[in-house]
């Protein structure tokens, strides 16, 4: 069935992380300022930001034909912090659709993440239906609570709340999210 594909890997240049821009916008029926989305994608690479992995399907002529991103997530699970792929930009050229290059991403990236100690992989789905095909279930059950602030004026607490701004460093949050779900 993919036997036309040349190979499934990781992307590593700014040239190949514009095609997957491209095939993202093609696929969901978007609009990209190509001009910007690059200079982003330039941005992104110098940082050297290790949150997402890229993945790519390419023909026997080098075209990319599929991509999806890995986000790297670190969750609490059964009191341990665990590595969690976060599936996402799972999408194929119109004319490449159901020929198995999103299946071939699939059996990479899991082959790579199982080497290197990943416990899950979530997504949120568009159809249970087809990414069971890939070993996804659907393993939760979403929970709602409504909190009003004055319900919370009478805990003792040293701390003020306000609203994140645009831009702002966000790491003071990610410390306190940190601090309360490992129970400190």
């Amino acid at each position: 069935m993919c036997s036309f594909f040349m190979q499934v890997r990781k992307l590593t240049t700014p040239e190949e992380y514009l095609a997957a821009e491209k095939i993202s916008t093609i696929a969901f029926v978007g609009s990209r300022d190509m001009e910007k989305a690059q200079k982003n994608i330039e941005e992104q690479l110098a940082q050297k930001d290790d949150s997402a992995e890229f993945w790519g399907c390419f023909n026997d002529d080098g075209i990319m034909t599929s991509h999806m991103i890995n986000n790297i997530y670190h969750i609490l699970y059964d009191g341990r912090i665990v590595l969690c792929g976060g599936v996402g930009n799972v999408s194929s050229l119109p004319e490449y659709r159901r020929a198995g290059g999103i299946r071939e991403i699939f059996r990479a990236k899991f082959a790579d993440m199982r080497a290197r100690g990943f416990v899950f992989s979530a997504l949120y789905p568009f159809s249970h239906e087809y990414y069971r095909k890939f070993g996804y279930e659907y393993c939760y059950g979403p929970m709602k609570q409504r909190v009003e602030i004055n319900d919370l004026k009478n805990f003792p607490c040293p701390y003020q709340v306000r609203m994140h701004n645009w831009g702002e460093c966000i790491q003071p949050f990610k410390d306190v999210y940190q601090k309360f779900i490992l129970g400190q």
